[in-house]
């Protein structure tokens, strides 16, 4: 199996263990057989979401000019996969909003694809230790990667935004909690005023949980995530931008252990999305830059899990 960075894994192993060594991090063989902080496991998902209200900055309606509410659709790929030094993630989406975001030119509404990119080592992998387990913390990590998107509305978002930085890993009773703090630099593109942007580097914090909750004989799991970002400079207009915070809850129900007596197949439920200062941009300023969306979601598991 190769890598996205074009080696194969036995020679991105040796290669992490020669860096190892030079920095004195190798243990001894003794020690080396210590147990790990257990890493993600292999799962692949597809899932279907559709919600309403959804903003974009800018998108405005006759009847709406504070923003119009936007219907849309979402098709999204998930996968995660654990190896001998940490691990790795994809997320892709396939996003159709309706008409009241109009593709360019019109006819219908703007398509868009965004994916993220995420590689993950292991700070007790790479060591063969626990040395990075203390109290609640069970590993800490170091994680890099992209966001790539491309949007066929007018403004025609291009963005490509790096992500580099400390992940830590919390031991909880049942489920994953997991949080980041990442250096962030984005480049994107403004398709009204035909030019690219590069904005300032500016800071990324981040946590990511899945819970199961204690809910007698249908399986439920609280799920989300939540994300801060600093402000990043001045946008492609010469505007100050905004510190953007986006957090999306989930509560999902295991029906494929009530629909077909198989646990972790099927899930269905919903949740919100509230998203304020959207792309950065200054809510009460840009119209259309705060959203509170809700959404339905069914998720189907291709591979792995439970």
């Amino acid at each position: 199996m190769r890598h996205p960075w074009g080696m194969s894994r036995t020679a991105l192993e040796k290669t992490l263990a020669a860096f190892i060594a030079v920095w004195g991090l190798a243990v001894p063989p003794a020690r080396a057989q210590a147990s790990h902080a257990p890493g993600p496991p292999s799962l692949d998902t597809i899932s279907y979401l559709y919600g309403v209200n959804y903003r974009t900055p800018g998108v405005v309606s006759e009847a709406e000019p504070d923003g119009a509410d936007i219907s849309r659709h979402s098709i999204v790929f998930f996968h995660i996969d654990a190896w001998r030094f940490g691990s790795n993630l994809v997320d892709v989406n396939l996003r159709i909003s309706d008409h009241a975001e109009p593709a360019a030119g019109g006819g219908t509404g703007a398509a868009e694809v965004y994916a993220i990119l995420r590689s993950t080592l292991s700070f007790n992998k790479i060591g063969g230790t626990r040395r990075f387990t203390y109290g609640p913390l069970q590993d800490v990590g170091w994680e890099f990667g992209f966001n790539l998107q491309s949007k066929n509305s007018d403004y025609a978002a291009n963005e490509k935004t790096l992500y580099l930085g400390p992940t830590f890993r919390f031991a909880i009773p049942r489920g994953f909690l997991t949080s980041g703090v990442h250096f962030r630099k984005e480049w994107n593109h403004n398709g009204v005023l035909g030019t690219g942007e590069s904005y300032s580097p500016n800071l990324n914090v981040d946590a990511n949980w899945s819970i199961p909750l204690p809910s007698g004989r249908v399986p439920l799991t609280f799920a989300g995530f939540a994300t801060v970002n600093t402000p990043k400079g001045l946008d492609s207009f010469g505007k100050p931008t905004a510190t953007e915070v986006l957090i999306r809850p989930r509560l999902m129900v295991d029906a494929g252990s009530f629909l077909f007596g198989s646990r972790g197949v099927l899930e269905a439920g919903g949740g919100v999305e509230y998203w304020h200062n959207v792309f950065g941009k200054r809510a009460g300023v840009v119209p259309g830059a705060d959203q509170l969306a809700a959404f339905v979601q069914l998720t189907v598991r291709l591979t792995g899990g439970h």
